[in-house]
């Protein structure tokens, strides 16, 4: 059987005539037995000979012949050459291959190489990288972050018509391979570390964050705490929805910043109930305290809204010589029924207060220029002193001056973010780092 089928229709296009004579010179050259050049080659060992029509000719033969008229159609119709002769010649794999000797082990197996082909169409490998290379990556982000580049696309920053920093420090295939394959965890046990943290996919390099964040860095004696929303609408299981924030969708972060600096102390990203967690009351409590832990008992005070603020915190902080200064909403259980009612407080004029003491918590009730009746709780004041300067309670006065911790932190972030888009909400975290 021949090793390979072909169309023959080359030779049937001839006559008798040329088929007698193609025929008899073969029979000059090899008897007729079969086309044989071995004086050419002494050590040419002839093939089987295959009959087509009234005369033999053997495969090398044939399948010559089948590439030329292959050739001439070819030509004449534009076609692929290297596609179009595999599909007129095709190997027949059954008679030389035995699939039941193939090697069943693994190891035995060839070694794939998994490749990429870019745009220009050459090969991409990827290559193991070091902590010089992610360094260099870090480099690159913190540099678009600077320059405000942060929107430029990664290929218009490799451009030739861009400065040469970028070149310099790595090649654009390299870095986009980078941005793409980055993870922070071993993906094969991630599943088990999810069903006890949904922070998993980056909580190794997010705990080594935290540790290294304040190692240079002592606080003052004044504190604010407040939230963050990192804008984000990738698939995340812990998600939030604040219409009030300009990205109104991302993920919720709590900061303890130093008010006089704007340095961040202490975060804690809000994942909501964790697994095999239930559900309790008292979160924005016992979210504060956790924040404070590290500086309890040093005499520091602690600035919050009105999410946090309550008396059982501000009686909780004292307890651990750390005061406490912040908006209250008038809601509270704890709060006098008349100090928070709107008609003792339409009696009085405007830039007006009211004060109430009940142990080491102090209540003020302050009427600003436009009738809005603000509540604030305190347990750093306690008196009634009024600021001489804006003519404003004290209480108010040190809350204004020490609530923009977290928002003017906030507003540096935004300013030289390294956040490029990506759809996955682990490199969201990255990039806020």
């Amino acid at each position: 059987m021949s090793r390979y089928t072909c169309n023959v229709d080359f030779f049937r296009d001839l006559s008798e005539e040329e088929k007698r004579e193609l025929a008899a010179y073969m029979d000059e050259e090899d008897n007729g037995d079969y086309f044989d050049d071995s004086d050419a080659d002494p050590d040419y060992e002839p093939s089987e000979a295959s009959e087509c029509d009234d005369f033999t000719i053997d495969d090398q033969t044939l399948e010559d012949a089948a590439f030329v008229e292959l050739r001439t159609s070819i030509e004449a119709t534009g076609a692929d050459l290297d596609m179009n002769y595999e599909e007129t010649i095709v190997p027949d794999v059954e008679d030389d291959v035995n699939m039941e000797e193939m090697p069943i082990e693994p190891k035995s197996w060839p070694k794939i190489s998994y490749r990429q082909v870019n745009e220009s169409g050459r090969d991409r490998e990827w290559k193991d990288t070091n902590s010089d290379e992610v360094y260099a990556l870090i480099g690159i982000l913190l540099h678009c972050g600077a320059e405000k580049a942060n929107s430029v696309q990664i290929k218009d920053l490799f451009h030739e018509s861009h400065m040469p920093f970028y070149r310099a420090v790595m090649s654009l295939e390299r870095c986009e391979q980078l941005l793409r394959f980055l993870r922070f965890d071993n993906t094969r046990s991630r599943l088990d570390r999810l069903r006890l943290d949904k922070l998993a996919p980056i909580r190794f390099i997010w705990d080594k964050f935290l540790t290294n964040l304040t190692l240079p860095f002592i606080p003052s004696k004044e504190l604010c705490t407040d939230e963050q929303l990192l804008v984000s609408r990738n698939r995340c299981s812990f998600r939030q929805y604040i219409p009030s924030k300009p990205g109104k969708y991302g993920i919720k972060i709590f900061w303890l910043v130093d008010s006089k600096l704007n340095y961040p102390v202490v975060v804690e990203v809000y994942l909501g109930t964790q697994p095999n967690e239930k559900r309790s009351t008292g979160i924005a409590h016992a979210l504060v305290m956790r924040l404070a832990e590290r500086h309890l008992d040093m005499g520091v005070n602690i600035t919050v809204d009105n999410f946090f603020s309550s008396i059982p915190l501000a009686q909780d902080l004292y307890q651990h010589n750390t005061t406490m200064v912040g908006t209250i909403r008038s809601n509270k259980r704890e709060l006098p029924w008349n100090f928070t009612s709107l008609k003792m407080a339409k009696e009085r004029g405007r830039n007006t207060a009211s004060f109430c003491f009940s142990g080491p918590c102090e209540l003020v009730n302050y009427k600003t220029k436009t009738e809005k009746n603000v509540l604030l709780l305190s347990t750093a004041h306690a008196s009634e002193d009024i600021d001489p300067i804006s003519g404003k309670p004290l209480v108010v006065h040190d809350y204004n001056s020490t609530r923009g911790g977290v928002d003017t932190f906030d507003q540096m972030l935004r300013g030289y973010t390294c956040k490029r888009k990506t759809n996955r909400w682990p490199m969201v975290m990255f990039f806020n780092m």
